[in-house]
């Protein structure tokens, strides 16, 4: 699965004091798939391993084009923005 080899994690540099006086990080995690049902099943999977509290926002985007030889490529990007 292409989607696996090119997920990253870029950190925000910013600290949240939550109501319990503990500090949490916000952090964002990419996806980049070339079909929609692996980004989804990536982004499940991360999901997954948060608590959905931690969960702030995920953006999504499509890109297309078309090849010179006429094929059409798809790109499925997401970022789930959440507390660390």
């Amino acid at each position: 699965m292409n989607c696996l080899k090119s997920m990253l994690i870029c950190p925000y540099f910013l600290v949240i004091l939550t109501n319990k006086g503990e500090t949490k990080m916000v952090q964002v995690k990419l996806f980049d798939c070339d079909h929609e049902k692996d980004l989804q099943d990536a982004i499940n999977r991360f999901l997954a391993t948060l608590d959905s509290s931690d969960v702030i926002d995920i953006k999504y985007g499509v890109s297309a084009f078309t090849e010179p030889a006429g094929d059409q490529i798809y790109c499925f990007t997401a970022m789930v923005v959440y507390h660390a």
